[in-house]
């Protein structure tokens, strides 16, 4: 099997529940009462694919019908980037601004405030923009979606912040060695 969401009760810690995911969990759950029924709603990702939510009930059932057959509800994959290199991107100094409130809003608390990683992996050197503003817009692996949180352009903004500021140092060359006598 794949990856399985557990419900215990609080009370005795007993199993309530169990239900197979279509993906990993890439966030916290949330849980809320609709009609008198508790669902609980886990954002789930694959690597490739965009970010979902998934909506259980203890008793399995959903007013969307049942699931497929193989129980997993079908994840499209995301659609492939075509490359723009960090070289062919310009960035205005008020885009920057812009890319760098949002990334601050949005995004360092998992990447860093530098960049250089934490929860979320290291952005340094990364100079693929359409590949940027794709995961940003649909998510990817364990990071969820977050395109609906952002302004109208910010993807595009951060995606530019992060090429520009972001960029890996050059080193120097070492010295040939010196001829041998």
């Amino acid at each position: 099997g794949g990856p399985i969401f557990r419900a215990y009760d609080k009370k005795d810690g007993k199993r309530l529940a169990a239900f197979e995911l279509p993906a990993l969990v890439s966030g916290a759950p949330m849980t809320y009462m609709h009609k008198g029924k508790q669902y609980i709603v886990v954002p789930v990702s694959a690597p490739g694919k965009p970010a979902e939510l998934v909506a259980l009930t203890l008793d399995g059932a959903s007013a969307n019908g049942p699931l497929p057959a193989n129980g997993q509800a079908p994840v499209n994959a995301a659609p492939k980037s075509s490359s723009q290199e960090a070289a062919e991107i310009t960035a205005s100094p008020a885009e920057l601004a812009t890319g760098k409130a949002a990334y601050d809003k949005a995004c360092a608390v998992c990447h860093g405030p530098t960049g250089g990683g934490g929860v979320g992996p290291n952005l340094m050197g990364r100079t693929d923009y359409n590949n940027i503003v794709r995961v940003i817009v649909q998510g990817q692996g364990e990071m969820p979606a977050i395109a609906n949180s952002l302004a109208v352009g910010e993807p595009e903004a951060i995606a530019k912040y992060v090429i520009k500021t972001f960029q890996r140092p050059r080193t120097a060359r070492p010295p040939p060695p010196p001829p041998e006598d």
